[in-house]
């Protein structure tokens, strides 16, 4: 038998299944009256793990389409849209009550060249097709497809609904937590996707083990404010995730900090921007977030 991850075992399948639903209402209504009502989409939010993929994926359950799924992180230039993309959305198909879907996951990670094709292939193919792009970053998708679509930017979800979701997967799956539940929400919110694989790392090993990006920076943030920066480098060096990904996540962690001052919390997120700004511009990453930490440090106290 095989079994399921539980990200994908307790996916919703649904648009109404989805935590935050109530604020999806009108599209949900409006796609089960007509399929083709559906505009392209541009899925957006700040944080992983929020519900992106999905809703794409519930749009397409619930209006049964056929579809192209790619993740434009991996296949990103403008051959694959040109061949791929291109190949799938000229034909037919074989549900003639729903339009055709290409569901490009990542969209942000498509060059601009493959960007300028997409967009003259949303408008071209319209009556056959509709595009459902997701990204992180708003900002690295061209005008000319932002314009072509209807932008939902995804809140982070309530934490309310989390803790009933969350609760039904314990028991169904008989889970003997460690720690309480709060306390799991509160450590990777707004990352729904590594609360489950948080659940599933207790179920199998006992434990929460250090198992992505999330946990990597939830410790290299405790590492820090007992300032231990040795440690800390130790952790960002040993496991090999994007140390971007960790400056995003120390910022959430310092905006939800109560036992941090309000003064604090600004010269924190004064450093912490400049060093995500010289990331992105190109500087070494090792020794930007090694600068990070140190500053840090002398915040916290």
């Amino acid at each position: 038998m095989i079994r399921k991850m539980f990200v994908e075992k307790y996916r919703p399948k649904t648009i109404s299944d989805m935590i935050g639903s109530e604020n999806l209402k009108t599209l949900s209504d409006s796609i089960q009256t007509d399929p083709w009502s559906l505009p392209h989409l541009l899925l957006a939010t700040k944080s992983a793990g929020t519900g992106k993929t999905t809703l794409a994926k519930a749009i397409i359950n619930e209006i049964k389409s056929d579809f192209l799924y790619l993740n434009a992180s991996d296949e990103r230039g403008i051959d694959v849209i040109r061949d791929r993309v291109k190949e799938f959305v000229i034909t037919q198909g074989f549900n003639r009550d729903a339009p055709k879907i290409v569901h490009l996951d990542e969209a942000d990670g498509l060059t601009r060249d493959a960007q300028d094709s997409l967009r003259n292939l949303m408008e071209e193919y319209s009556e056959n097709c509709r595009f459902i792009l997701t990204c992180n970053n708003e900002n690295k998708i061209i005008e000319p497809i932002k314009s072509r679509c209807t932008i939902i930017n995804l809140a982070n979800p309530p934490k309310e609904q989390i803790y009933t979701y969350l609760k039904n997967i314990i028991d169904a799956e008989n889970i003997k937590m460690g720690i309480s539940l709060n306390d799991l929400v509160n450590r990777y919110y707004p990352d729904i996707r590594s609360m489950l694989m948080a659940l599933e790392s207790v179920k199998v090993l006992g434990s929460i083990q250090i198992n992505g990006s999330v946990e990597v920076a939830n410790s290299i943030y405790d590492l820090l404010k007992s300032k231990k920066i040795s440690d800390a480098r130790r952790l960002w060096l040993t496991y090999g995730v994007s140390h971007r990904d960790i400056v995003k996540r120390i910022y959430f962690l310092v905006m939800d900090d109560e036992n941090i001052s309000k003064s604090a919390k600004y010269d924190a997120v004064h450093v912490i921007a400049e060093a995500d700004y010289r990331m992105a511009v190109g500087s070494d990453s090792e020794i930007t977030l090694a600068s990070l930490a140190f500053e840090l440090v002398s915040i916290f106290k």
